[in-house]
């Protein structure tokens, strides 16, 4: 190809950045669609409906990298490099660290208690077990959504500020129609989403914000029993929380992103993140260099 700029392909013969997270959106739309349509007649359960929904998101990630990045699936931030398993852990003890000393500081003011569930007899380890799968998916689910494709071709494109500060305004605005929601609940899940950005851009996987945000969800809905962003599920929660004091500290109905207390552990955090030298970046990932170096050798 020429070397003189096209409206669809760059310098280089690129596909332009702008096309690939038009094409990729467009392909989840389509496929999200046949995906409602189905559980819709099948009648699935919301668990299932969700699942394959993310399924959906997988496939169009898929053809996107394989067919027009030409660029290995894994490359997306799954790779399985030597350092995923103390990376996940890191991001379970940062993730849990941060919604206990949320739940920690209301307890020890009087604003929250626990309290036996009104279903006594269910089991506490069928609670923990499903709430562990149905908080798994929903961090993967959105990781792979808001710090996957889009933004990893968004930063690509632009650079990792202006990526991070578009998808953190998505993350935020896609929360606006939850049940309770408001101005702080808003701005806490942008700031949430900048926090598993920095997460994504310090490895440059998806393993460390996916067990952030997977360990933040799991202890507020299953272990503490908050409101999470505004939805509760009583199915997957050990407890039945009793919540009083301030809403613009607690959160309130929802949740403790809703409250001043995340925006200051979410601030904490990120600085954490940040600045601290125990992250590294993942073993073997794949960086846009990386990408061209690649296309250069196949073509």
């Amino acid at each position: 190809m020429s070397g003189r700029p096209h409206v669809f392909y760059s310098a280089s013969g690129e596909l332009r950045w702008g096309w690939r997270i038009f094409f990729f959106s467009m392909l989840f739309a389509i496929l999200s669609l046949a995906v409602f349509q189905l559980t819709l007649t099948a009648n699935t359960s919301l668990f299932l409906s969700i699942a394959l929904t993310y399924g959906s998101l997988l496939v169009a990630t898929f053809i996107m990298l394989m067919y027009v990045d030409r660029r290995p699936f894994m490359s997306v931030g799954l790779a399985l490099h030597r350092r995923l398993p103390a990376e996940f852990l890191q991001g379970l003890l940062v993730g849990g660290a941060m919604m206990g000393a949320i739940f920690l500081v209301e307890r020890l003011a009087g604003f929250a208690s626990l309290q036996a569930p009104p279903q006594g007899t269910r089991s506490a380890l069928l609670v923990l077990l499903s709430g562990a799968a149905w908080y798994a998916m929903g961090a993967f689910g959105e990781e792979l959504l808001f710090r996957g494709y889009i933004f990893q071709t968004l930063i690509e494109g632009t650079n990792p500020l202006a990526g991070m500060l578009i998808m953190s305004a998505i993350f935020g605005a896609a929360h606006v129609a939850n049940p309770n929601s408001s101005v702080l609940g808003v701005v806490n899940i942008m700031l949430a989403g900048a926090w598993l950005s920095i997460a994504y851009l310090r490895t440059r996987t998806l393993w460390l914000p996916f067990a952030l945000h997977f360990a933040w969800n799991y202890l507020e809905g299953t272990v503490f029993s908050f409101p999470v962003s505004g939805g509760v599920m009583a199915e997957y929660s050990l407890f039945r929380l009793v919540q009083r004091g301030p809403e613009w500290l607690t959160g309130g109905p929802f949740g403790p992103e809703g409250g001043a207390l995340a925006t200051i552990v979410l601030v904490a955090g990120s600085a954490f993140l940040l600045f601290s030298q125990w992250f590294k970046r993942g073993e073997g990932v794949w960086i846009l260099k990386q990408r061209r170096e690649h296309e250069t050798v196949a073509a």
